[in-house]
């Protein structure tokens, strides 16, 4: 049989018995548990209900998805480029160059970008900046989209769900 531990209505430590410890009786807080309950889940009118979803885990989330990136579909351009967070750098990088070339009267100049598959694309300024743009636009929604989960009380046990992220 396993018992949980409970203090202010959370798990806080679970263990395994072969009879009921008569030092853990319900009034001391320890209570029969299935093993699907260990520590963080919480005890609610008397059913066991999965641990809170916290702030952090939605950030980690967030981070996971904006590292994982996304596919753009650029105007003019045949071809999708693969953004991931690693690119952030040097994205914002070419994206300097392009608008340096672009002052300078050489936004005609092909920039050659490889995207996270490996893929060689030749961009010129414009679409550099549609690139650079197209993909802040998408770290903006993500973040967005982890507000709004932080926002709502309790946060959703389903948080990874895609349903929650753009």
């Amino acid at each position: 049989m396993r018992i949980a531990k409970v203090e202010n209505g959370t798990v806080t430590n679970v263990i395994e018995a072969h009879v009921m410890p008569e030092w853990a009786v319900e009034q001391d807080g320890w209570h029969l548990c299935t093993d699907m309950v260990g520590a963080g889940h919480r005890l609610v009118s008397g059913e066991w209900m999965p641990p809170l979803v916290t702030a952090a885990q939605v950030d980690a989330e967030r981070d996971r998805r904006i590292f994982e990136g996304t596919t753009v579909t650029l105007s003019g351009y045949s071809t999708t480029i693969r953004v991931i967070g690693s690119d952030d750098s040097a994205l914002m990088g070419v994206s300097l160059t392009a608008a340096t070339d672009v002052l300078a009267g050489n936004g005609s100049n092909p920039v050659t970008w490889r995207d996270a598959d490996n893929v060689d694309h030749p961009l010129t300024a414009a679409l550099i900046s549609d690139l650079w743009s197209a993909w802040q636009t998408f770290k903006s929604a993500v973040t967005s989209a982890g507000w709004t989960l932080k926002d709502t009380d309790p946060i959703p046990q389903n948080y990874t769900d895609a349903v929650h992220w753009p």
